[in-house]
């Protein structure tokens, strides 16, 4: 951490008339970013059920030493889907912060929109599907070895437990549904944070300002983080319990904003 904020963050160098406050900033950013969640759920939602599905009927039917092949074969099937999918999501968040990031641009110096535009984040994007492709086939496969150890549990359980096994494993589209929820809500905003953050340390950004929503939701230790300063290479610790160090939006269910410290050279003069 860093001890005390620099005066050549965006929101000190840029006219506070044109550009909202940073708490603005986050809540445009988090609005921006649930209406993809509301897409991107929706899309890991019809899996769940589809895998809660296949799941029920197997088992049903008595065949459930079917059921891990069967989602193993549909986690394939889903691979080009989820390329898809997350190219789309992902091409609009790389696209929408460009456009954010342009827009402070043409504020501040010239050469730095040029800079900009020279970005590399095609390896960035690339390895941000691969993670979505990887975490969305993820769904079917988790549930099949969750039903394959119920079943096995069924089976060699008293029949009092087994009955309770058996519910558990009729209840496995509640369960995934709850995941793709989650990975939804989590990795729209891992997006967002690892974008800007390429972008940001491409131009020679090497720190940022921690922000929260400032609200009741927030969590007590990024309450404790909020305007403090941070190197991108040394995130802070976002969840003590399990010391896990972590950018905002990049933890799960985060909703705080990193506001990128720009390097002396962009500085608008008449700022200074």
């Amino acid at each position: 951490m860093l001890n005390s904020r620099s005066p050549s963050s965006l929101r000190s160098v840029v006219d506070a008339k044109k550009v909202p406050s940073a708490t603005e900033s986050a809540r445009q950013h988090w609005e921006r970013a649930q209406r993809r969640e509301a897409f991107y759920s929706r899309s890991l939602r019809s899996i769940a059920r589809q895998v809660g599905e296949f799941i029920t009927q197997l088992y049903e039917s008595g065949r459930q030493d079917a059921i891990a092949e069967t989602l193993r074969n549909y986690a394939d099937i889903l691979k080009p889907w989820a390329q898809s999918v997350s190219e789309k999501m992902l091409a609009d968040i790389a696209h929408k912060d460009e456009q954010a990031w342009m827009r402070h641009a043409k504020q501040m110096a010239v050469a730095m929109q040029q800079e900009l535009r020279t970005a590399p984040m095609g390896k960035v994007v690339k390895e941000l599907r691969d993670r979505q492709v990887d975490l969305i086939t993820s769904i079917p496969l988790d549930a099949a070895e969750r039903a394959q150890n119920l079943a096995f549990e069924a089976a060699t359980e008293t029949s009092a437990r087994a009955k309770e096994v058996a519910e558990q494993i009729m209840n496995s589209e509640e369960v995934t549904e709850n995941k793709a929820i989650l990975i939804a809500r989590t990795e729209i905003a891992r997006s967002h944070a690892v974008i800007q953050e390429a972008r940001a340390t491409w131009i020679g950004s090497d720190s940022y300002i921690w922000h929260t929503l400032k609200d009741k939701q927030v969590r007590l230790d990024h309450q404790e983080l909020e305007g403090q300063v941070f190197r991108w290479d040394s995130p802070p610790i976002a969840d003590k319990r399990a010391n896990r160090r972590a950018h905002p939006g990049c933890i799960y269910s985060c909703r705080c904003f990193a506001e990128p410290v720009l390097p002396a050279k962009y500085q608008s003069k008449r700022h200074v």
